[in-house]
């Protein structure tokens, strides 16, 4: 394949009809039909048969700007249900005093301050990674880099929109209230730039393609999370962590192990074959997704607690920090028993995968918490 541009008045360019869209209705959506068009050579863009490269590494940058766009929508959404949720009343009160609303509200923050971290990572390290690169091929390899990272967000959004529509009961299946029109726009997220099943097995495809040319020592680390034993404090004293994140950034290592634990059992019992087993890649890569927003958060929160935004941003950070960390423990769990239940010889490794994510934190708690934070600042507790 080989890219170039086109000038609208080409002969030969032409359009086909504008589709009729569940959502995003705004937008317009024709095919580009190319018939008997002749292209001048000058307008190649890069280099002859590599056009591959630049569609690859536009939907790379088409997937952050995704997730970036899915922080906004999912601040959006806990506006709109906060609100809502404080207005409505039944039973003589508001609903937003109830426990099963408070759970949904504090989920949701959790997630979105999880995903507006890992935006802001995943920026600043291509940002920094990009910084004094001149040619083409330089700047795709480095947009390259992060192809794991790029997948994350359209799901976040998704499931905020939902519980924002269950909140609003009958009302949020009405074309009246905001919520519908947001249920349809949201949809093709999960569609754009790739669906999120590809990006599931790009996801652990790119760690098995980086470690075989051996850019990542993955197969070691995966051995020694199979034969090794949950991180304790003790192990963890080199990092200078604030007290209040210490349990999080242990239960975090041990996240992380739980996930070459699940990797590597599927790699080492597969071996060329893993491609075949998609659903056990996907579950793999459910947990390094999990493993990246936690440990994104979790940096963001340190930072906040020592800076200048005042104490009452740090302590939701880290309350929302904390929250995110250890349900993505018990999401872990639930995704690492069904590969390794798959995995043939993968049930041995069931006693290892709950010694890693076992935990004893009050999720219930902490999520009423951050559900009055949210009441709070009137959406989003940041």
């Amino acid at each position: 394949f080989s890219a170039f541009l086109l000038e609208r008045d080409t002969p030969g360019l032409g359009f086909g009809a504008e589709e009729k869209k569940m959502g995003i209705k705004g937008s317009s959506t024709r095919q580009v039909i190319l018939e008997d068009a002749r292209v001048p050579r000058e307008n190649l863009l890069g280099e002859l048969r590599r056009g591959h490269v630049i569609a690859f590494q536009t939907l790379n940058l088409g997937r952050l700007k995704l997730a970036a766009g899915a922080v906004g929508g999912a601040k959006g959404m806990l506006r709109l249900a906060s609100s809502y949720a404080q207005a409505r009343e039944q039973f003589g009160q508001p609903i937003a005093a109830f426990g099963l609303i408070q759970e949904k509200i504090g989920r949701m923050a959790a997630e979105t301050y999880a995903l507006e971290s890992a935006v802001y990572r995943l920026t600043g390290d291509l940002d920094a990674r990009l910084r004094g690169l001149e040619t083409q091929a330089e700047q795709l390899a480095a947009i390259d880099e992060y192809v794991v990272e790029y997948s994350l967000g359209s799901e976040i959004l998704g499931d905020a929109i939902d519980e924002t529509l269950q909140i609003h009961g009958g009302n949020g299946f009405s074309a009246e209230y905001p919520i519908e029109l947001a249920y349809r726009n949201s949809r093709i997220n999960r569609i754009f730039e790739g669906t999120n099943e590809i990006n599931r097995l790009l996801t652990t495809g790119q760690l098995l393609k980086r470690a075989m040319k051996g850019k990542l020592n993955l197969l070691q680390a995966a051995q020694s999370a199979m034969t090794g034993e949950p991180l304790n404090a003790l192990e963890l004293n080199d990092r200078d962590a604030p007290a209040a994140l210490e349990d999080a950034y242990l239960a975090l290592e041990n996240l992380k192990r739980a996930t070459l634990l699940v990797a590597g059992t599927g790699a080492t019992a597969y071996l060329q074959d893993l491609e075949r087993e998609q659903e056990v890649m996907a579950r793999a890569a459910d947990m390094v997704a999990l493993a990246y927003l936690a440990e994104s958060a979790l940096l963001r929160a340190e930072r906040l607690g020592g800076g200048s935004e005042g104490r009452a941003a740090g302590a939701a950070a880290e309350r929302l920090a904390r929250l995110y960390t250890f349900a993505a423990l018990d999401g872990a769990r639930a995704f690492g028993a069904e590969a390794l239940r798959r995995i043939p010889g993968g049930r041995a490794a069931l006693p290892k995968l709950h010694a890693y994510l076992e935990h004893d934190l009050d999720l219930i708690g902490l999520r009423r918490e951050a559900a009055a934070d949210a009441y709070d600042r009137g959406g989003y507790p940041l």
